[in-house]
C-alpha cells in the first residue's frame, strides 16, 4: 500500500469509494485494486465505510453530502480532497476553513488534514458522536452537535 493511503486510514480490503479523482491519481489506485473494491459512484454503495472524494467547488460538497445522507454506517471513514492556495493546477472557493457547511448538517467535523501532493490537500471528516476531544477554532465548528459540545 502507497504511503499516501496509509496516511488517509484505507484497509487494503472492503469497499472503497474513490470519487472525481483526476487522472493523474490513477497510478495510487492501481495498487489497491488488487485487494479492495473500488468504486467511483456513491450509487453502487448501500452504505459507506470508507471515502476518498475530490472537490472544487462548494456545490460538489453539497451534492456529496446530499447522497451520503442515508449512506452514512457506524464511524465511517471520509475524506474530502480539495486543491491548496498554493495550486497552479486548480482554481476552487473550498479552503481548510471554508466550504463544508453541508457536511456539518451531517454532524460531520473536520478532524485531521494531510497532504496529497503539491496540488491538494485532504480534509478527514468523522460524526461528532464518535470524536472524544473537541477542540476547534470557531470557524471550524460547522455542525449542530459539534457546536453545543464545544459551546
Amino acid at each position: 500500500m502507497s504511503p499516501l493511503f496509509k496516511k488517509l486510514n484505507c484497509k487494503e480490503e472492503g469497499f472503497l469509494i474513490v470519487l472525481n479523482a483526476p487522472d493523474n491519481f490513477a497510478p495510487y489506485l492501481e495498487g489497491l485494486e488488487r485487494a479492495a473494491e473500488i468504486a467511483n459512484s456513491l450509487s453502487t454503495a448501500p452504505e459507506v465505510t470508507w471515502l476518498l472524494a475530490f472537490v472544487t467547488q462548494p456545490d460538489e460538497i453539497a451534492t456529496i453530502a446530499h447522497q451520503l445522507s442515508s449512506r452514512l454506517a457506524g464511524d465511517p471513514t471520509l475524506w474530502f480532497v480539495y486543491p491548496k492556495k498554493s495550486s497552479k493546477k486548480y482554481d476552487s472557493e473550498i479552503t481548510r476553513d471554508h466550504g463544508w457547511a453541508p457536511l456539518g448538517a451531517l454532524n460531520l467535523k473536520p478532524v485531521r488534514q494531510v497532504a496529497v501532493d503539491e496540488d491538494w490537500s485532504a480534509l478527514r471528516f468523522r460524526r461528532v458522536e464518535h470524536i472524544k476531544s473537541m477542540k476547534r477554532r470557531s470557524s471550524m465548528r460547522i455542525s449542530p452537535e459539534g457546536k453545543k459540545r464545544e459551546g
